[in-house]
C-alpha cells in the first residue's frame, strides 16, 4: 500500500463514466455556471434534491455569495442531514469571516466553497467550531466547484481532458468531488455523477423560480424540494429531514479469538483507555479509491503509553478491531488492566460480553485525556509524513 501524498507516488484510477453520464454532467455544470445561482441564493439557504430513480435525496446549498468561491454541495440522505446539523450547531457554518476552504488534507483543492470542512482544527479556518477529523473523514456529500486550475488534482485534470483543449483565457474549470464516508475526496462514480447532475440541474431550476419572484425560502425555515421522478418529470415540494444515528457495532461473542490467553494473564491496578479514530494517513490499495486511516488504540491512562494501534480498512468491524488492539496491548504488557475506559458508549456495549468474562471494570467517560493526547500526537506525526 502507498500513501496518497502531494508528490503522487501512486495515482488512483478515475471511475469510468459512460459518455451519456459525462456529457449530462458537463452540460449541467455549464448551465449552472451560466445561471450564476449564487447571485440569488445565500450559502445557508438549503433545498432538497430527490432522484426517485436513484433513491437518493441530498440537502443542497449553492456557494459563491461572497464572490470568490463558487460551487454547490449536497449532503446525502439522513446521515448527510445529521452532518449539516452538526456543522450549523458548531456555531460557524462558514460565516466566521475566514477564508474557509475545501478539506483535502493540505492538498490543492482550496477555495471550492465547501463549508463542510471549513472550521476543523486540523487545517480549517481555526474559528474554534468543534468539528474534528473524525467528522471530515466520514462526510457523506458531493461538491461541485468552479475552480481555478491550480486547485485541480491530477485526476480532475485527467477527467477534463475528455473535453479537449480549453479555450484560451479560461480561468476556471469544473471540479467534481465525492466525499464518501471513510474515503478521501475523489471523483464520483457513474451513479454518483448522475446524482451530481441532478443537484446542478435543481440549482438552476430553483434559481429560475427566484428570478420569477417565487418565494422558496420562507422565514419559518422550511426547505423546498426539487424531485425528479422516475418518469423524468420535475416536481416542487417540501423537504422533510429525518434524524439519523450511527449504527452501533454488533456485540462481540463472550469469548472471541484470544480470549483464553487473555483470561490467563495476571491483573494489574492500571486503567487503560480504548477507542477508535480516523487519521490523515491517506491509503491507496493498488489504484483503487484512496481512503483514510482508521485505527483502534489502547493507551495507559496514568503514563500515557500508547500501544500498537490496530488498523482498519473501510467497512471493518470496529468492535473487533478494538478487541484486537486490547488483546495486543495485554500481550505486550503481559497483564490485563483493572479498569478499561471508553468515551464511545456503542463501542463499550459491543465489547461488554468479553469484558465481563475477563472480569474487567468498564467505565464510560466524557473525556479520555491520555487517549486523546495520543491520538492528537499520532495525527500530527502522520500529517508531517
Amino acid at each position: 500500500m502507498g500513501r496518497l501524498k502531494s508528490e503522487r507516488i501512486v495515482t488512483p484510477s478515475a471511475p469510468e463514466l459512460s459518455p451519456e453520464t459525462f456529457d449530462a454532467l458537463i452540460q449541467a455544470s455549464d448551465a449552472f455556471v451560466a445561471a450564476k445561482p449564487w447571485e440569488r441564493m445565500a450559502d445557508a439557504e438549503l433545498f432538497a434534491v430527490e432522484d426517485e430513480a436513484l433513491g437518493w435525496t441530498g440537502w443542497t446549498a449553492v456557494m459563491g455569495g461572497a464572490g470568490d468561491s463558487f460551487g454547490l454541495c449536497s449532503y446525502l440522505g439522513d446521515r448527510g442531514w445529521s452532518q449539516l446539523e452538526r456543522l450549523f450547531s458548531a456555531g460557524c457554518g462558514g460565516d466566521c469571516g475566514e477564508d474557509c476552504s475545501c478539506e483535502d488534507e493540505g492538498e490543492e483543492k482550496e477555495g471550492c466553497g465547501d463549508e463542510a470542512c471549513s472550521c476543523e482544527e486540523e487545517g480549517g479556518c481555526g474559528c474554534g467550531a468543534p468539528l474534528d477529523f473524525d467528522y471530515s473523514a466520514t462526510l457523506d456529500m458531493f461538491a461541485y466547484c468552479w475552480a481555478p486550475k491550480r486547485e485541480l488534482a491530477p485526476w480532475d485534470q485527467a477527467l477534463l481532458q475528455r473535453l479537449g483543449t480549453p479555450k484560451p483565457g479560461t480561468l476556471r474549470f469544473h471540479q467534481f468531488i465525492r466525499y464518501r464516508p471513510e474515503y478521501l475526496p475523489f471523483l464520483p462514480d457513474e451513479k454518483e455523477a448522475r446524482f451530481m447532475t441532478r443537484c446542478l440541474q435543481a440549482a438552476v431550476l430553483v434559481h429560475q423560480k427566484l428570478v420569477e419572484g417565487v418565494e422558496l425560502f420562507p422565514e419559518d425555515g422550511s426547505i423546498p424540494k426539487v424531485r425528479f421522478t422516475a418518469q423524468g418529470a420535475v416536481e416542487f415540494g417540501q423537504g422533510e429531514p429525518k434524524a439519523w444515528e450511527e449504527p452501533a457495532p454488533a456485540p462481540l461473542e463472550a469469548q472471541p479469538d484470544g480470549f483464553a490467553d487473555l483470561k490467563a494473564l495476571p491483573r494489574n491496578q492500571e486503567t487503560w483507555q480504548l477507542g477508535d479514530f480516523y487519521c490523515p494517513a491517506q491509503i491507496l490499495d493498488g489504484n483503487k479509491r484512496p481512503y483514510h486511516g482508521h485505527m483502534a488504540l489502547c493507551v495507559e491512562a496514568a503514563e500515557g503509553y500508547a500501544y500498537q494501534p490496530e488498523f482498519m480498512k473501510p467497512g471493518s468491524d470496529r468492535a473487533k478491531a478494538a478487541w484486537a488492539a486490547l488483546a495486543a496491548a495485554a500481550r505486550k504488557a503481559a497483564a490485563l488492566p483493572q479498569t478499561l475506559e471508553f468515551r464511545d458508549e456503542a463501542l463499550l456495549t459491543a465489547l461488554l460480553p468479553p469484558m465481563e468474562g475477563l472480569g474487567l471494570i468498564v467505565r464510560l467517560s466524557e473525556t479520555l485525556p491520555a487517549w486523546e493526547e495520543a491520538v492528537a500526537a499520532l495525527r500530527e506525526n502522520l500529517e508531517e509524513c
